[in-house]
C-alpha cells in the first residue's frame, strides 16, 4: 500500500511540474507573437494557418516537458538521461517504430476506403507547410513519450510490476487528451490502447526511440498525409476525405483515433509488438554495488587450493 501511495504521489508531482513547465516555457512564443504582431494568441497550436508558429510553440512545450522531468528527478533522485535517450544500437528499432506506426494507420485508412466509408480528394499543399508539420509531430512525439513512457513508466517500475507499470501511464496518457475536440469514451479507450502499443517495447528495452518513432509516424501519416484529424486537431493535408460511414467506424471529428476500427487495429498491433520484442529483451544492468568488479574475490590461497583439485 505504501508503494502505491508513493507511486501516485510521484506521478501527481510529475504532472504538476509538467503543467507548470509547458505553461511557463510554452508561453514564451505566445508572448513574443502577441507583443510583436496582431496575430491572435491561440495561433501557437494552429497548424493549418500558421504551421511554422505552431512548430515554435511545440518546440517550447517540448522544452517545458524536458525541464519538468529534469526537475522531477532532481527532487526525487535519478537522471533525465536514464529514461532511455541513447540512440546507440537503436536505429533499427526506430525504423521498426516507423513501420508499426505507419502500417497500423495505413491499414485503417485502406479498410475504410475499401468499404466506402471515406472518399478522398488530393489537395494542393505547400511543401514548407508539410515540413513544418513533420517537425511539429516529431517534437510532439518526443514531449509526450518523455513524459508518459520515459518518466511515468520509470517511476511506475520502481514500485509495481510490469503490468501496472504499463497500464497506469497509458490511462494517464488517454486522460490527458480530454479537452481535445470530439473526445469520447471510445477515443479515451483508443488512446489508452495506444499507450500500451507504444509502451510494450519500453518494458523490455527501457529506451524511448521506438515509441517516439511510432508516435511520430502515426500522427504525421494520420493527419498531414491521409487527412484525418489528429486527436481532434486539424492540419494541412495532402489528402482530404469525406466521411460517408458511421462515426463509430470513421472516428468523426476526433479523427481515426475515435473509431472502433482503430480499437481493433491497436489490439492487433500491440500484440504484434509484444511478440516481436518479448523474446529478445536486453539485460537490465546490475546496480553498481553488485557488478562483477565490486564482488570480492576469494583469498589467493583458496584459489590455489581449488586449482589442485582433480
Amino acid at each position: 500500500m505504501k508503494k502505491l501511495l508513493r507511486l501516485f504521489l510521484e506521478l501527481f508531482v510529475l504532472i504538476v511540474l509538467w503543467m507548470l513547465g509547458i505553461g511557463i516555457v510554452g508561453a514564451i512564443p505566445v508572448i513574443v507573437i502577441t507583443v510583436a504582431t496582431s496575430i491572435p494568441v491561440n495561433v501557437t497550436m494552429d497548424m493549418v494557418n500558421y504551421p511554422w508558429i505552431a512548430l515554435g510553440g511545440n518546440i517550447f512545450q517540448c522544452l517545458g516537458t524536458l525541464l519538468a522531468v529534469y526537475l522531477f528527478f532532481v527532487i526525487f533522485g535519478g537522471k533525465l538521461k536514464d529514461i532511455g535517450f541513447s540512440i546507440k544500437g537503436k536505429l533499427g528499432h526506430f525504423g521498426w517504430g516507423l513501420l508499426y506506426g505507419t502500417g497500423t494507420i495505413l491499414c485503417g485508412f485502406l479498410i475504410l476506403l475499401l468499404f466506402g466509408s471515406i472518399s478522398i480528394t488530393q489537395e494542393r499543399v505547400s511543401m514548407l507547410s508539410m515540413l513544418a508539420c513533420l517537425l511539429t509531430f516529431f517534437f510532439v512525439a518526443v514531449s509526450e513519450e518523455v513524459l508518459c513512457r520515459g518518466a511515468m513508466m520509470t517511476i511506475s517500475l520502481k514500485y509495481t510490476n510490469k503490468m501496472v507499470a504499463i497500464l497506469v501511464p497509458s490511462l494517464i496518457f488517454g486522460a490527458l487528451h480530454f479537452l481535445n475536440k470530439g473526445y469520447s469514451w471510445l477515443s479515451f479507450g483508443n488512446l489508452f490502447l495506444a499507450g500500451i502499443f507504444m509502451g510494450v517495447y519500453y518494458l523490455y528495452y527501457r529506451n524511448l526511440w521506438f515509441s517516439i518513432a511510432i508516435h511520430f509516424a502515426w500522427n504525421f501519416v494520420q493527419g498531414p498525409l491521409l487527412g484525418f484529424a489528429v486527436s481532434g486537431a486539424t492540419t494541412p493535408k495532402w489528402l482530404s476525405h469525406t466521411l460517408n460511414g458511421s462515426s463509430l467506424w470513421t472516428g468523426g471529428v476526433f479523427g481515426f483515433e475515435g473509431s472502433m476500427l482503430c480499437l481493433i487495429l491497436l489490439c492487433v498491433a500491440s500484440a504484434a509488438v509484444y511478440y516481436h520484442f518479448r523474446k529478445a529483451p536486453e539485460p537490465i544492468p546490475l546496480p553498481a554495488s553488485t557488478t562483477p568488479e565490486s564482488i570480492p574475490h576469494p583469498p589467493a590461497e583458496i584459489q590455489d587450493c581449488g586449482s589442485t583439485m582433480d
